[in-house]
């Protein structure tokens, strides 16, 4: 596996199971990119990160926007681009309005089955 970290603002991991106690030691982290692992994301730590301003999770096995991530409310920017399995976004409208710094929602190639209106 690989991590690459840049003045401990960021981390890119590629290749490996996410680990929690890995994630423990970079709690500051502010960028975070975990794309095209098609990985089944779930908490592993991610949560913890409250100080993530960009994160990306494109090309994941998606069902679902997992609940956390209404919760990193330094978030600006949120990837989550080809997660083909997420059919609609209904359940999470309310939830996007807790992202109060959230700039940038890329949303693009999805298989959608409702309209998005935000």
């Amino acid at each position: 596996f690989k991590v690459v970290i840049d003045d401990n603002e960021a981390i890119k991991l590629d290749s490996f199971k996410l680990d929690k106690k890995l994630l423990e030691n970079y709690k500051y982290i502010k960028y975070f990119t975990l794309k095209g692992r098609k990985l089944e994301v779930d908490r592993n730590g991610i949560e913890n990160l409250q100080n993530l301003v960009h994160l990306d999770l494109e090309r994941n096995y998606m069902k679902e926007i997992p609940d956390f991530i209404f919760r990193l409310n330094s978030l600006k920017k949120l990837i989550i681009s080809n997660n083909n399995e997420i059919r609609t976004l209904k359940p999470y409208k309310e939830n996007f309005k807790n992202l109060n710094n959230l700039k940038i929602l890329q949303l693009s190639t999805f298989n959608l089955e409702d309209e998005v209106v935000m």
